[in-house]
């Protein structure tokens, strides 16, 4: 589809402000090499050029049509389409899944007529796509209405139409070239993640970024992430439906799924792409990363010359994990004899004296990236760029503090026009309007290097064969866990309280009861749960109790018993759990807290399979990490064995994807280092109709 010889227009006009008379006019305007044919059976022709009353009277066969007609007309377009030997249409037409059932129907139908032509359908619901290499602008959006676009390495991939064009217009504006745009709509066919896959293949491309409303294959979309990353691309996502508000929204616009917000974070993280929540992100990040290359570290230097600007930029330094090392002192001493009012610290404010003297600036930014060892500067310079008697000196001085550094990175902060941003691009500079923006962009700069192997996030391996009961207890989730290798207590099932007290004069110590029914997952709510029992008659009398009371307060619930286990403790307590996402499937969650894991809210999150090195950084990205890593004197916890419980949990969910809905340990009492981390309660959700 993106690279056609032969397009027919079907609704084309020969007026080209119109829907059907827009792509005429651009292919025309940007130099499309290939044959245009207009198909209206009303006219001769269209814009100069010969028009045909329909796809079959067409002179010969085409690659792509593109269709500008009512959506009823749709389905018999794709027939003729396919008489010509098209490889893909590209539907604008409205009308169809966003407007109801109805309309989803149209669209099945489309679907499913275009699946077995073999064509390649993007909408319906789209404004197009345009493709540099060959010259195809198959779109109605106002964003060519100016001609040929900036070319660059940078892709832009939009399931909203109207959201694409806006990026487009202020890439554009920013400096930002295009080697590809693309609005895939409601995906009766094409969707986002086949076209991030399909531009992983040009070696030319080097940024992708995307914007998304919803998801209908999580892991499609991350195996896509993983090729553009493998061939040397960064992926930039903003993914809306963060909110139940803006997930709503979504649905009703695209009749796609927007899914756990949560989820959908981590799981393109582990892809390789970047997230940002705004446009002005998206488009800073698009700039640096088309525009710089991998930062050498993390050493960052502030250059302003106004101190307020560099606090602001120290804050955001912070913010975004870069090191402000002051420099040396014998440098700083140096630097104040040149000028003795300025702060040659980091943040180095080199005053407005430079105004008179732009000499300052440069040796500052010889010292800190010589000196200071630097790996990238971020210097602020207000709106010195746009005045006439200023500009030109300091560009020079700028340009010259950076001579002979050419594997440091510099970014200039100030207003500017196109002229002056180009002419520090050409010196490989970056310019930005903001400093907190421009620090951000250099931390995506920093956050990925280096080209990791590509992936397949689809193959989860084989199921399990093990057919999980109809109605699962507490001790049945334990042992179908143990069996997996997560560790568990001794644990006795009784269906009496006499056979509860037997059991507590067997384990001996002191002991912990809990209610045993399939149908309770909250037993501490409802009182199913008393700990440090001791003693036959002590636990024989509870157990009495409890099986009373819980069958008042659930009368609805099937009561097998109680469960009788010694008492353990830790110095810390989590909870691991597992579940089947709808987009993504399953997904490993731990957190901290155990029983109180919904008040502290302290959970991350990572698709499975989780390998050793994520559970790892899962439990590192913690609030509560310091507790687990001996903070104020605490024992350090088992850490290795935690995550040993969080590899054996995600093993499991994978097995029994087909089976189960959720899977939760809670709480997991975590010892000391060396002295282990058990589950002390277990709760499996079988899924609906398995």
């Amino acid at each position: 589809m993106f690279k056609p010889h032969a397009i027919a227009i079907v609704g084309a006009s020969a007026d080209p402000t119109r829907i059907g008379g827009r792509p005429v006019h651009y292919l025309k305007a940007n130099g499309f090499a290939g044959r245009i044919f207009p198909v209206n059976p009303s006219r001769e022709t269209v814009q100069d050029l010969p028009a045909y009353p329909s796809l079959d009277a067409l002179p010969g066969d085409i690659d792509l049509a593109i269709l500008a007609i009512p959506a009823e007309h749709v389905p018999e377009a794709i027939e003729a389409a396919a008489r010509k030997n098209a490889a893909g249409v590209v539907i604008f037409s409205s009308g169809f899944a966003e407007i109801g059932p109805e309309g989803e129907a149209l669209q099945a139908r489309i679907t499913d007529r275009a699946a077995e032509l073999g064509i390649h359908v993007m909408g319906p619901n789209t404004l197009g796509f345009y493709a540099a290499p060959s010259r195809t602008v198959a779109t109605f959006s106002s964003l060519f209405e100016r001609g040929p676009v900036p070319e660059g390495p940078v892709a832009l991939v939009s399931q909203s139409g109207a959201f694409g064009a806006h990026l487009g217009i202020k890439a554009i504006k920013r400096g930002i070239g295009l080697r590809y745009w693309v609005t895939t709509g409601n995906e009766a066919g094409v969707s986002a993640t086949d076209v991030i896959e399909a531009l992983s293949r040009d070696p030319e491309l080097r940024v992708i970024g995307v914007y998304l409303e919803g998801v209908k294959d999580g892991r499609a979309l991350m195996t896509a992430i993983s090729s553009a990353r493998a061939s040397g691309k960064r992926v930039v996502v903003i993914k809306v439906g963060r909110t139940p508000v803006g997930s709503r929204a979504a649905q009703s616009h695209t009749a796609s799924l927007a899914g756990d917000d949560a989820v959908f974070d981590s799981a393109i993280a582990r892809a390789g792409a970047l997230r940002v929540k705004r446009t002005d992100e998206m488009l800073d990040a698009l700039y640096a990363l088309s525009h710089g290359e991998d930062l050498a570290g993390d050493r960052l230097g502030l250059l302003t010359v106004s101190g307020g600007a560099g606090v602001l930029m120290a804050d955001a330094a912070f913010d975004a994990g870069f090191s402000v090392p002051s420099l040396p002192a014998d440098t700083q001493a140096r630097l104040r004899e040149i000028c003795p009012f300025g702060s040659p610290v980091n943040p180095v404010d080199v005053t407005a004296q430079s105004m008179n003297q732009p000499e300052l600036i440069t040796d500052h930014m010889r010292a800190m990236f010589q000196d200071g060892g630097c790996d990238a500067i971020v210097g602020f310079f207000m709106n010195w760029m746009e005045s006439p008697m200023l500009a030109e000196s300091v560009r020079r001085a700028v340009i010259a503090g950076a001579d002979g550094f050419s594997d440091r990175t510099f970014a200039l902060v100030a207003n500017t026009d196109t002229a002056t941003r180009e002419l520090f691009e050409e010196q490989d500079m970056m310019v930005f309007d903001d400093p907190t923006g421009a620090i951000e962009a250099l931390r995506q700069l920093g956050h990925q290097t280096g080209v990791p192997a590509a992936r397949d996030w689809s193959d989860l391996g084989p199921k399990s064969g093990d057919l999980i009961a109809e109605s699962l207890t507490e001790y049945d989730a334990l042992k179908a866990v143990a069996a997996y290798g997560v560790s568990v207590p001794g644990v006795v099932c009784a269906a009496t309280a006499d056979e509860a007290g037997a059991a507590a004069e067997t384990l001996g110590g002191r002991v912990v009861l809990k209610i045993l029914s399939p149908d309770i997952a909250h037993k501490t709510e409802v009182g199913g749960v008393k700990l440090n029992l001791s003693g036959a008659d002590e636990v024989r009398g509870a157990a009495a109790k409890m099986m009373a009371e819980v069958s008042k307060r659930v009368p609805s619930a099937r009561i097998d018993g109680v469960l009788v286990s010694p008492m353990v403790s830790g110095v810390a307590e989590c909870i691991v759990g597992a579940r089947i996402d709808d987009v993504f499937g399953p997904v490993v969650m731990v957190g901290a807290g155990g029983i109180h894991a919904e008040v502290y809210r302290d959970v991350a999150l990572s698709v499975a399979p989780v390998s050793r090195e994520d559970a790892e950084a899962m439990l590192r990205s913690l609030r509560s990490w310091p507790l687990l890593d001996g903070a104020r004197g605490v024992a350090k916890a088992d850490v290795p064995a935690l995550v040993e419980t969080i590899l054996a949990l995600s093993d499991f969910v994978l097995a029994h994807r087909n089976q189960i809905a959720a899977v939760e340990l809670n709480p997991v009492s975590v010892a000391a280092l060396g002295g282990g981390a058990r589950a002390l309660d277990a709760y499996i959700e079988r899924k609906a109709g398995a």
